[in-house]
């Protein structure tokens, strides 16, 4: 039986390609194209716990090690010189004693036929696999997800710095001895081979078949879990939050915005007890099935491991101009409705006056005609008797809906994210940055409406698997925009990119600190602002990215809940081209691109067979031959 060792100097369980790697090779359509069983085994850090198959799979053996101190958490600079090599140093004499020492860690006398590679961390992992290679003889490929050196880049000031030249040259050279070598992007593959003469195979990221749509029952389920885990709170006991939904269903045009059963389901939804209900979902006595609420909120999901490479002050700024937008929209239903009050009066006066105005019966209606088409004809914009703000609402929009945001992850810049938004009273939004296991992040996935990506990558060139998961869960997802994004956001077919230019009309808030009024919500500032002369080209200023995601959520959640198949929403359509993406799994394309180097090495073995099979019998011949010689 052939082994696969996958070298991972990372978190395991945060490493979802590594662990899609070893399912991969396991699988059944595998064993049928190969004609053999693989044996895999992972050697990491443990920490997260790993996707439930890859614990559960006989021929997948975890070989754990207890996590290192990370160095984000070191301040200062010249400390984290000192320390670095130190720690280099401990991972190498940890990972010789577990790959050099047969028996101590997995049972590979031999050594494993194909050492396969996460890049990055480089030091020590690839130098440790050409060691392998030298002993053992096995084949070695590198797994290239980004660069090293970039992201060292980040920590010890920048590409210019003496300690990251070394380290890219190290990495370039050993990284180019290397038997085979895969990556995420064509965009990197190109890099490879006209930067480091390196010929990579482009396998790109796709989710898993166990990342999917989830059902009612299955959604309701979920977060009454989660609500008795206390990672979410019940906001059926929250007022604020109830009657900011009460005013969309209770205003003046509520009859046409919501039809007779989206009513009537509301109730029912209102009058099921609060244990048996949450904010997207209630147990219908009347039907006993599991329905979806006409009135719940829109699930918003992001995850991150809160790095330096995403800045979630854009997430932090566009929750509060969402919050100001449905202020605003509001107050000026409010307008409408006071204006339609003070005046109506006024109509029913002017109408009684013309009614009792003496003219003779014979010409009256002659005359009423005649006088209404020799009237000056009124734009409504301009019309004394127009409500406010009807040159942009002629035609009614359903208000915003409430919406929930779900941040997944740990890491250093979590808490700098909460407390931008500490002092910040939000009415129609709820932000919750939580650590669901790895079983429930693809079923929370499935959950959601909208997903976003704050990822920049610190070379460019590699792509966020985040994305991948929720398109896989039929997410349509609204990311930061960056040099080979296209490759897996397709703007306006499976997502939105912003961070481009795109919908940038207005200013943004001078800070996140600043709360948001929800009695009389200030209005973005007008378009005229923009638009004046500036001593600066229109170029030279980056567009706000705050401005574009948040243009965007209003944008696609506007006509929120809709009908996902059928519906010509923009979140309908984006969702559907979501889907058809993720029609493609990461199983087919690994037997595409990655078991063809496999079976290779194979055939490269058993021709070395052959060939010592050959050498040993034609040396078991001359024993014979010199030992009949002797007798003689």
């Amino acid at each position: 039986m052939p082994s696969l060792l996958l070298l991972c100097l990372g978190d395991v369980g945060r490493s979802p390609r590594i662990q899609y790697h070893a399912l991969a090779a396991v699988d059944d359509e595998t064993k049928k194209k190969s004609g053999e069983e693989w044996e895999v085994h992972i050697l990491g850090y443990g920490g997260s716990a790993c996707f439930p198959q890859v614990e559960r799979h006989p021929r997948i053996h975890l070989h754990l090690l207890p996590p290192p101190h990370s160095l984000t958490t070191v301040k200062s600079r010249t400390l984290r010189l000192i320390l670095a090599p130190i720690k280099a140093l401990s991972q190498t004499f940890t990972l010789l004693r577990c790959l050099l020492r047969p028996g101590t860690s997995f049972q590979l006398p031999n050594g494993p036929d194909v050492l396969m590679m996460q890049n990055p961390p480089a030091v020590p992992t690839l130098a440790l696999g050409m060691l392998m290679r030298m002993i053992y003889g096995s084949m070695i490929v590198v797994d290239w997800h980004n660069f090293a050196y970039t992201l060292m880049g980040l920590h010890f000031g920048g590409e210019g710095s003496p300690l990251v030249q070394v380290a890219k040259e190290y990495e370039r050279i050993v990284g180019g001895m290397a038997d085979a070598a895969l990556c995420v992007t064509h965009a990197m593959k190109k890099w490879l081979k006209k930067e480091w003469d390196i010929d990579a195979h482009a396998l790109h990221d796709r989710a898993q078949s166990h990342f999917r749509r989830q059902s009612p029952s299955e959604v309701h389920s979920l977060f009454l879990r989660l609500q008795e885990e206390g990672l979410i709170p019940d906001l059926e006991r929250d007022e604020s939050w109830k009657q900011a939904e009460d005013e969309r269903w209770t205003g003046e045009h509520a009859d046409e915005w919501w039809n007779e059963d989206e009513c009537t389901l509301r109730q029912r939804a209102e009058s099921c007890p609060p244990y048996d209900r949450t904010p997207f979902t209630f147990n219908d006595g009347k039907t006993d099935t599991i329905q979806l609420r006409p009135d719940r909120p829109a699930l918003v999901i992001s995850s991150t491991s809160w790095t330096a490479d995403e800045d979630f002050t854009i997430l932090a700024r566009a929750i509060i101009r969402y919050e100001q937008e449905i202020a605003r929209s509001r107050q000026e239903e409010e307008e409408e409705e006071e204006w339609s009050s003070n005046h109506g009066e006024e109509e029913e006066e002017d109408m009684s006056a013309v009614q009792h105005t003496h003219t003779p019966p014979s010409s009256t209606g002659v005359r009423t005609r005649r006088s209404a088409r020799q009237q000056p004809q009124t734009s409504p914009q301009h019309s004394s008797h127009s409500p406010p703000h009807a040159s942009h609402r002629s035609k009614r929009q359903r208000p915003l809906p409430r919406v929930i945001y779900i941040i997944t992850g740990t890491g250093p810049m979590r808490d700098a994210f909460v407390a931008s938004l500490s002092s910040v009273k939000l009415r129609y939004s709820r932000v919750y940055t939580v650590f669901v296991a790895s079983a429930d992040y693809p079923l929370l996935l499935g959950c959601g409406d909208l997903g976003i990506s704050l990822h920049t990558s610190s070379s460019g060139l590699d792509l966020p698997m985040k994305v991948v998961d929720m398109f896989g869960a039929g997410l349509p997802v609204c990311a930061v925009n960056f040099a080979c994004i296209s490759e897996l956001v397709k703007d306006g077919v499976n997502g939105r990119v912003f961070g481009s230019g795109i919908n940038s009309t207005t200013p943004a808030p001078a800070s996140t600190s600043a709360a948001p009024s929800h009695s009389s919500a200030s209005p973005p500032a007008s378009s005229s602002a923009t638009s004046s002369p500036s001593s600066t080209p229109p170029s030279s200023p980056p567009p706000d990215s705050a401005i574009e995601l948040s243009t965007q959520l209003c944008d696609l959640l506007s006509s929120f809940p809709c009908d996902l198949s059928t519906s010509s929403a923009p979140l309908a359509r984006l969702h559907r081209g979501a889907v058809a993406w993720s029609q493609v799994r990461w199983e087919a394309l690994w037997r595409e691109s990655c078991l063809p180097l496999l079976c290779k090495r194979q055939r490269e073995l058993a021709i070395e067979g052959r060939k010592r099979a050959w050498w040993q019998l034609l040396s078991i011949m001359l024993i014979v031959v010199g030992f009949i010689l002797m007798l003689s």
